[in-house]
């Protein structure tokens, strides 16, 4: 991994049986394919070229994690979810952040999920 300040960003995660998921598409970790996050790990996305649901015609993007720079931007975020009720704002470290295309959003390389900040944003 190259050496990157890790700054502070904010991310939406599904609340499920206690532990973070991702909302929309699985990744690889440790071999296999799960929607599960690990907490106080650096996770790496795996950059491929993808597209926005409905834009596969367009020229699409190179992936990362998702996420914003305020938690204010993250609220606005929040309330384009018709159905929110299990999804949690948390704080996360984030290193390799770039601008995605045509969208507010951030795309990150590398995402931390520190403990303290997911027990804080379920309780």
């Amino acid at each position: 991994m190259a050496i990157h300040t890790a700054i502070v960003a904010y991310r939406l995660f599904r609340f499920k049986d206690l532990d973070p998921e991702v909302l929309f598409h699985s990744f690889p970790l440790d071999n296999k394919k799960t929607k599960r996050v690990p907490l106080d790990t650096w996770i790496c996305a795996e950059e491929k070229q993808t597209w926005n649901p409905g834009k596969k015609n367009g020229p699409g993007f190179i992936s990362g994690w998702h996420v914003v720079v305020s938690e204010k931007e993250c609220i606005k975020y929040l309330k384009k979810f018709k159905n929110s009720k299990d999804i949690k704002i948390c704080k996360v470290l984030v290193k390799g952040l770039r601008h995605k295309p045509r969208s507010q959003v951030m795309l990150a390389k590398w995402m931390l999920v520190p403990k303290d900040a997911w027990l804080k944003a379920i309780n």
